[in-house]
Protein backbone atom coordinates (compact mmCIF):
# COMPACT_ATOMS: atom_id res chain seq x y z
CA UNK A 1 0.00 0.00 0.00
CA UNK A 2 1.03 3.61 -0.41
CA UNK A 3 2.91 5.35 2.39
CA UNK A 4 0.06 7.87 2.56
CA UNK A 5 -2.50 5.14 3.27
CA UNK A 6 -0.30 3.57 5.95
CA UNK A 7 0.48 6.89 7.62
CA UNK A 8 -3.19 7.40 8.45
CA UNK A 9 -2.74 4.80 11.19
CA UNK A 10 0.27 6.53 12.74
CA UNK A 11 -0.34 7.03 16.45
CA UNK A 12 -3.68 5.18 16.41
CA UNK A 13 -4.38 2.17 18.62
CA UNK A 14 -5.44 -0.37 15.99
CA UNK A 15 -5.03 -4.13 15.67
CA UNK A 16 -3.51 -5.90 12.68
CA UNK A 17 -6.73 -7.63 11.62
CA UNK A 18 -8.68 -4.34 11.49
CA UNK A 19 -5.98 -2.57 9.48
CA UNK A 20 -5.56 -5.58 7.20
CA UNK A 21 -9.29 -5.68 6.49
CA UNK A 22 -9.48 -1.93 5.80
CA UNK A 23 -6.45 -1.88 3.50
CA UNK A 24 -6.78 -5.33 2.00
CA UNK A 25 -3.25 -6.44 2.89
CA UNK A 26 -1.75 -9.73 4.12
CA UNK A 27 0.60 -8.39 6.76
CA UNK A 28 1.22 -5.28 8.86
CA UNK A 29 4.63 -3.80 9.59
CA UNK A 30 4.82 -1.95 12.92
CA UNK A 31 7.79 -0.07 14.22
CA UNK A 32 8.94 2.25 16.97
CA UNK A 33 11.88 4.62 16.71
CA UNK A 34 13.70 6.32 19.57
CA UNK A 35 16.43 8.85 18.89
CA UNK A 36 19.18 9.68 21.36
CA UNK A 37 21.61 12.14 19.88
CA UNK A 38 22.75 10.65 16.58
CA UNK A 39 21.75 7.10 17.58
CA UNK A 40 18.49 5.40 16.61
CA UNK A 41 16.94 2.53 18.55
CA UNK A 42 14.41 0.78 16.31
CA UNK A 43 12.05 -2.08 17.09
CA UNK A 44 10.26 -3.60 14.11
CA UNK A 45 7.81 -6.46 13.68
CA UNK A 46 5.69 -8.02 10.98
CA UNK A 47 2.22 -9.26 11.97
CA UNK A 48 -0.22 -11.43 10.04
CA UNK A 49 -3.42 -9.56 9.16
CA UNK A 50 -5.26 -12.88 9.07
CA UNK A 51 -4.81 -14.00 12.67
CA UNK A 52 -2.50 -11.38 14.28
CA UNK A 53 0.30 -13.94 14.59
CA UNK A 54 3.91 -12.75 14.78
CA UNK A 55 5.77 -13.35 11.49
CA UNK A 56 9.06 -11.58 12.11
CA UNK A 57 10.67 -9.13 14.50
CA UNK A 58 13.99 -7.45 15.11
CA UNK A 59 15.72 -4.73 17.15
CA UNK A 60 18.29 -2.38 15.65
CA UNK A 61 20.73 0.18 17.04
CA UNK A 62 22.09 2.37 14.28
CA UNK A 63 23.57 5.79 13.70
CA UNK A 64 21.23 8.33 12.12
CA UNK A 65 23.48 8.44 9.07
CA UNK A 66 22.83 4.71 8.51
CA UNK A 67 19.05 5.09 8.23
CA UNK A 68 18.92 4.69 4.46
CA UNK A 69 20.94 1.46 4.54
CA UNK A 70 18.76 0.20 7.40
CA UNK A 71 15.62 0.72 5.31
CA UNK A 72 17.06 -1.58 2.64
CA UNK A 73 18.05 -4.16 5.25
CA UNK A 74 14.58 -4.21 6.84
CA UNK A 75 12.86 -4.38 3.45
CA UNK A 76 14.88 -7.45 2.43
CA UNK A 77 14.34 -9.19 5.77
CA UNK A 78 10.57 -8.59 5.56
CA UNK A 79 10.44 -9.93 2.02
CA UNK A 80 12.28 -13.04 3.20
CA UNK A 81 9.90 -13.45 6.17
CA UNK A 82 6.94 -13.31 3.78
CA UNK A 83 8.76 -15.67 1.39
CA UNK A 84 8.24 -13.21 -1.41
CA UNK A 85 9.99 -13.76 -4.70
CA UNK A 86 10.71 -10.29 -6.01
CA UNK A 87 11.51 -9.43 -9.59
CA UNK A 88 14.41 -7.09 -10.24
CA UNK A 89 12.18 -4.01 -10.67
CA UNK A 90 10.12 -4.95 -7.57
CA UNK A 91 13.21 -5.28 -5.40
CA UNK A 92 14.51 -2.00 -6.80
CA UNK A 93 11.25 -0.23 -5.86
CA UNK A 94 11.25 -1.82 -2.40
CA UNK A 95 14.79 -0.88 -1.46
CA UNK A 96 15.45 2.22 -3.57
CA UNK A 97 16.45 5.37 -1.74
CA UNK A 98 16.24 8.77 -3.41
CA UNK A 99 18.52 10.54 -0.93
CA UNK A 100 21.45 9.58 1.27
CA UNK A 101 20.72 12.46 3.64
CA UNK A 102 18.58 11.21 6.56
CA UNK A 103 17.51 14.71 7.57
CA UNK A 104 16.32 15.46 4.03
CA UNK A 105 14.38 12.19 4.09
CA UNK A 106 12.67 13.20 7.35
CA UNK A 107 11.76 16.58 5.88
CA UNK A 108 10.32 14.82 2.84
CA UNK A 109 8.10 12.61 5.02
CA UNK A 110 6.86 15.67 6.90
CA UNK A 111 6.14 17.39 3.59
CA UNK A 112 4.04 14.43 2.40
CA UNK A 113 2.19 14.41 5.72
CA UNK A 114 1.19 18.07 5.39
CA UNK A 115 0.40 17.81 1.67
CA UNK A 116 -2.12 15.08 2.43
CA UNK A 117 -3.94 17.36 4.84
CA UNK A 118 -5.48 18.93 1.68
CA UNK A 119 -5.85 22.39 3.22
CA UNK A 120 -4.26 25.83 2.90
CA UNK A 121 -2.03 25.34 5.94
CA UNK A 122 -1.11 21.83 4.84
CA UNK A 123 -0.02 22.85 1.33
CA UNK A 124 2.12 25.71 2.62
CA UNK A 125 3.66 23.56 5.36
CA UNK A 126 4.36 20.95 2.71
CA UNK A 127 6.18 23.54 0.59
CA UNK A 128 8.23 24.54 3.62
CA UNK A 129 9.36 20.98 4.37
CA UNK A 130 10.01 20.03 0.74
CA UNK A 131 12.16 23.14 0.36
CA UNK A 132 14.10 22.17 3.49
CA UNK A 133 14.65 18.69 2.04
CA UNK A 134 15.91 20.19 -1.23
CA UNK A 135 18.21 22.58 0.63
CA UNK A 136 19.81 19.60 2.37
CA UNK A 137 19.96 17.52 -0.82
CA UNK A 138 19.65 19.58 -4.03
CA UNK A 139 19.46 16.34 -6.08
CA UNK A 140 16.43 15.00 -4.19
CA UNK A 141 14.04 14.47 -7.12
CA UNK A 142 11.23 13.06 -4.98
CA UNK A 143 11.14 16.27 -2.92
CA UNK A 144 10.81 18.34 -6.10
CA UNK A 145 7.84 16.19 -7.11
CA UNK A 146 6.22 16.79 -3.72
CA UNK A 147 6.89 20.52 -4.07
CA UNK A 148 5.19 20.45 -7.49
CA UNK A 149 2.11 18.74 -6.05
CA UNK A 150 1.83 21.37 -3.30
CA UNK A 151 1.86 24.23 -5.81
CA UNK A 152 -0.65 22.43 -8.03
CA UNK A 153 -2.92 21.92 -5.02
CA UNK A 154 -2.74 25.60 -4.05
CA UNK A 155 -3.80 26.51 -7.59
CA UNK A 156 -6.50 23.82 -7.79
CA UNK A 157 -8.09 24.94 -4.52
CA UNK A 158 -8.03 28.61 -5.62
CA UNK A 159 -5.59 29.59 -2.88
CA UNK A 160 -3.20 31.21 -5.37
CA UNK A 161 -3.81 32.36 -8.97
CA UNK A 162 -3.77 29.40 -11.35
CA UNK A 163 -0.94 30.78 -13.48
CA UNK A 164 1.29 31.38 -10.46
CA UNK A 165 0.66 28.02 -8.83
CA UNK A 166 0.81 25.80 -11.90
CA UNK A 167 3.89 27.45 -13.40
CA UNK A 168 5.79 26.95 -10.13
CA UNK A 169 4.49 23.39 -10.08
CA UNK A 170 5.72 22.79 -13.64
CA UNK A 171 9.19 24.13 -12.84
CA UNK A 172 9.47 21.76 -9.87
CA UNK A 173 8.15 18.74 -11.83
CA UNK A 174 10.57 19.36 -14.72
CA UNK A 175 13.45 19.71 -12.24
CA UNK A 176 12.48 16.36 -10.71
CA UNK A 177 12.54 14.73 -14.15
CA UNK A 178 15.85 16.38 -14.98
CA UNK A 179 17.32 14.76 -11.87
CA UNK A 180 15.56 11.39 -12.22
CA UNK A 181 13.71 10.78 -15.47
CA UNK A 182 12.33 7.39 -14.36
CA UNK A 183 10.60 8.75 -11.25
CA UNK A 184 6.93 7.81 -11.50
CA UNK A 185 5.85 10.54 -9.08
CA UNK A 186 7.45 13.24 -11.23
CA UNK A 187 5.65 12.03 -14.37
CA UNK A 188 2.42 12.03 -12.35
CA UNK A 189 3.06 15.60 -11.17
CA UNK A 190 3.63 16.77 -14.75
CA UNK A 191 0.52 14.92 -15.97
CA UNK A 192 -1.59 16.77 -13.39
CA UNK A 193 -0.33 20.14 -14.65
CA UNK A 194 -0.86 19.23 -18.30
CA UNK A 195 -4.46 18.18 -17.63
CA UNK A 196 -5.52 20.84 -15.12
CA UNK A 197 -3.73 23.90 -16.51
CA UNK A 198 -2.38 23.29 -20.02
CA UNK A 199 -5.44 21.30 -21.19
CA UNK A 200 -2.94 19.17 -23.05
CA UNK A 201 -4.84 15.90 -22.92
CA UNK A 202 -2.48 13.90 -25.13
CA UNK A 203 0.53 15.19 -23.19
CA UNK A 204 -1.14 14.33 -19.89
CA UNK A 205 -2.00 10.86 -21.15
CA UNK A 206 1.61 10.28 -22.21
CA UNK A 207 2.91 11.24 -18.76
CA UNK A 208 0.29 9.11 -17.00
CA UNK A 209 1.10 6.06 -19.12
CA UNK A 210 4.79 6.50 -18.27
CA UNK A 211 4.08 6.88 -14.54
CA UNK A 212 1.96 3.72 -14.46
CA UNK A 213 4.55 1.83 -16.53
CA UNK A 214 7.24 2.77 -14.01
CA UNK A 215 5.06 2.04 -10.97
CA UNK A 216 1.85 0.10 -11.64
CA UNK A 217 0.67 0.41 -8.03
CA UNK A 218 0.97 4.23 -7.99
CA UNK A 219 -2.57 5.18 -6.99
CA UNK A 220 -2.25 8.90 -7.75
CA UNK A 221 -1.32 8.15 -11.37
CA UNK A 222 -4.52 6.14 -11.78
CA UNK A 223 -6.48 8.99 -10.19
CA UNK A 224 -5.03 11.52 -12.64
CA UNK A 225 -5.80 9.08 -15.47
CA UNK A 226 -9.44 9.04 -14.35
CA UNK A 227 -9.42 12.84 -14.15
CA UNK A 228 -8.31 13.13 -17.78
CA UNK A 229 -11.03 10.67 -18.76
CA UNK A 230 -13.85 12.68 -17.17
CA UNK A 231 -12.39 15.96 -18.39
CA UNK A 232 -12.70 14.60 -21.93
CA UNK A 233 -16.24 13.35 -21.35
CA UNK A 234 -15.52 9.64 -20.81
CA UNK A 235 -17.35 9.38 -17.49
CA UNK A 236 -17.99 5.65 -17.39
CA UNK A 237 -14.31 4.97 -18.14
CA UNK A 238 -13.32 7.43 -15.41
CA UNK A 239 -15.49 5.67 -12.82
CA UNK A 240 -14.09 2.31 -13.91
CA UNK A 241 -10.52 3.63 -13.50
CA UNK A 242 -11.17 5.20 -10.08
CA UNK A 243 -12.66 2.13 -8.41
CA UNK A 244 -9.47 0.01 -8.63
CA UNK A 245 -7.51 3.11 -7.58
CA UNK A 246 -9.36 2.95 -4.26
CA UNK A 247 -8.24 -0.65 -3.90
CA UNK A 248 -4.65 0.61 -4.08
CA UNK A 249 -5.24 3.47 -1.63
CA UNK A 250 -8.66 3.09 0.05
CA UNK A 251 -8.12 5.86 2.60
CA UNK A 252 -7.07 8.57 0.14
CA UNK A 253 -9.22 11.67 0.48
CA UNK A 254 -8.53 12.76 -3.09
CA UNK A 255 -9.31 9.37 -4.61
CA UNK A 256 -12.55 8.98 -2.66
CA UNK A 257 -13.58 12.53 -3.50
CA UNK A 258 -12.74 11.96 -7.18
CA UNK A 259 -15.22 9.09 -7.33
CA UNK A 260 -17.89 11.34 -5.79
CA UNK A 261 -17.20 13.99 -8.41
CA UNK A 262 -17.46 11.42 -11.19
CA UNK A 263 -20.80 10.15 -9.88
CA UNK A 264 -22.03 13.77 -9.81
CA UNK A 265 -20.91 14.48 -13.37
CA UNK A 266 -22.62 11.26 -14.46
CA UNK A 267 -25.79 12.59 -12.80
CA UNK A 268 -25.80 9.74 -10.32
CA UNK A 269 -26.62 12.14 -7.49
CA UNK A 270 -27.54 9.62 -4.80
CA UNK A 271 -24.26 7.80 -5.31
CA UNK A 272 -22.38 11.12 -5.24
CA UNK A 273 -23.96 12.04 -1.88
CA UNK A 274 -23.10 8.63 -0.43
CA UNK A 275 -19.55 8.64 -1.75
CA UNK A 276 -18.84 12.09 -0.33
CA UNK A 277 -20.21 10.89 3.02
CA UNK A 278 -17.37 8.36 3.02
CA UNK A 279 -14.91 11.21 2.41
CA UNK A 280 -16.27 13.11 5.41
CA UNK A 281 -15.85 10.02 7.59
CA UNK A 282 -12.15 10.24 6.75
CA UNK A 283 -11.96 14.03 7.20
CA UNK A 284 -14.97 16.00 8.56
CA UNK A 285 -13.41 19.27 7.32
CA UNK A 286 -12.94 18.32 3.66
CA UNK A 287 -14.54 21.25 1.81
CA UNK A 288 -14.99 19.59 -1.59
CA UNK A 289 -17.07 16.77 -0.08
CA UNK A 290 -19.58 19.24 1.38
CA UNK A 291 -19.60 21.17 -1.90
CA UNK A 292 -20.48 18.18 -4.08
CA UNK A 293 -23.02 16.90 -1.57
CA UNK A 294 -24.60 20.36 -1.69
CA UNK A 295 -24.86 20.62 -5.46
CA UNK A 296 -26.06 17.02 -5.70
CA UNK A 297 -28.86 17.78 -3.27
CA UNK A 298 -29.84 20.87 -5.27
CA UNK A 299 -29.99 18.80 -8.46
CA UNK A 300 -32.40 16.51 -6.61
CA UNK A 301 -34.48 19.60 -5.60
CA UNK A 302 -33.56 18.95 -1.94
CA UNK A 303 -32.85 22.62 -1.31
CA UNK A 304 -32.78 22.65 2.48
CA UNK A 305 -30.31 19.76 2.61
CA UNK A 306 -28.14 21.41 -0.03
CA UNK A 307 -27.95 24.71 1.81
CA UNK A 308 -26.96 22.91 5.02
CA UNK A 309 -23.94 21.44 3.20
CA UNK A 310 -22.89 24.83 1.79
CA UNK A 311 -23.26 26.50 5.19
CA UNK A 312 -20.98 23.85 6.69
CA UNK A 313 -18.42 24.67 3.98
CA UNK A 314 -18.35 28.34 4.86
CA UNK A 315 -18.32 27.65 8.60
CA UNK A 316 -15.14 25.60 8.14
CA UNK A 317 -13.44 28.10 5.81
CA UNK A 318 -15.18 31.50 5.44
CA UNK A 319 -12.86 32.71 2.66
CA UNK A 320 -12.55 29.48 0.69
CA UNK A 321 -13.64 30.29 -2.87
CA UNK A 322 -15.22 26.88 -3.47
CA UNK A 323 -17.23 27.15 -0.25
CA UNK A 324 -18.45 30.63 -1.20
CA UNK A 325 -19.27 29.56 -4.76
CA UNK A 326 -21.44 26.77 -3.40
CA UNK A 327 -23.23 29.09 -1.00
CA UNK A 328 -23.80 31.73 -3.67
CA UNK A 329 -25.06 29.12 -6.11
CA UNK A 330 -27.42 27.78 -3.47
CA UNK A 331 -28.81 31.25 -2.79
CA UNK A 332 -29.32 31.85 -6.53
CA UNK A 333 -31.09 28.52 -7.12
CA UNK A 334 -33.41 29.07 -4.16
CA UNK A 335 -34.30 32.61 -5.27
CA UNK A 336 -32.39 34.53 -2.58
CA UNK A 337 -31.03 37.06 -5.05
CA UNK A 338 -29.71 39.69 -2.61
CA UNK A 339 -27.77 37.13 -0.61
CA UNK A 340 -26.37 35.60 -3.81
CA UNK A 341 -25.15 39.03 -4.95
CA UNK A 342 -23.54 39.61 -1.55
CA UNK A 343 -21.56 36.37 -1.90
CA UNK A 344 -20.58 37.34 -5.45
CA UNK A 345 -19.21 40.64 -4.10
CA UNK A 346 -17.16 38.70 -1.53
CA UNK A 347 -15.71 36.53 -4.30
CA UNK A 348 -14.89 39.62 -6.37
CA UNK A 349 -13.10 41.06 -3.37
CA UNK A 350 -11.09 37.91 -2.78
CA UNK A 351 -10.02 37.78 -6.43
CA UNK A 352 -8.38 41.19 -6.15
CA UNK A 353 -6.53 40.64 -2.87
CA UNK A 354 -2.79 40.99 -3.48
CA UNK A 355 -1.80 38.02 -1.26
CA UNK A 356 -3.76 35.45 -3.29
Amino acid sequence: MSRDAAFRYKGRDTDAQTVGRELGVRAIFKGRVKQRGDTLNISAELISARDSSHLWGQQYDRKLADMVALREEIAREMASALRMRLTGPEEDRLTRSYTTNPEAYQDYLKGRYWLNKSADEGFNKGIEYFRQAIAKDPAYALAYSGLSDCYSSLAEFGLVPAREGYLKAKDAALKALELYDTLAEAHGSLALIKSSYDWDWSGADKEIRRAIELRPSYADAHRIDAEVLWQTGRLNEAIAETKPTLELDPLSLNNNDALGLEFFLARQYDRAVEQERKVLELDPNFIEAYYFRGVAYLKKSMYREGMVEFEKCVAISPVNTEALMGLGYGYAVTGRRAEAQKVLAELDGLSTEPDL
